[in-house]
């Protein structure tokens, strides 16, 4: 792919992989986002599952507050 990262979430597991002397390799924080910790995606999905609109306040919300 060439890209620098990627993530892949299997409706489970949620997995980030950044590319390292030519492979990918499974990484616990993202480059790209290093200050959003990994169950933060997690639980945005959880909360889409039930209303999208009150996963996307909520992490404007977080995001704000981290800024």
């Amino acid at each position: 792919m060439g890209v620098p990262e990627f993530w892949q979430y299997n409706g489970e597991v949620w997995r980030i992989y950044s590319l390292h002397d030519g492979e990918y390799k499974e990484v616990e924080k993202s480059p790209a986002f290093p200050l959003v910790p990994k169950v933060k995606p997690y639980e945005f999905l959880s909360t889409a599952r039930l209303d999208a609109v009150d996963a996307e306040l909520a992490l404007r919300k977080w995001g704000k507050s981290v800024a």
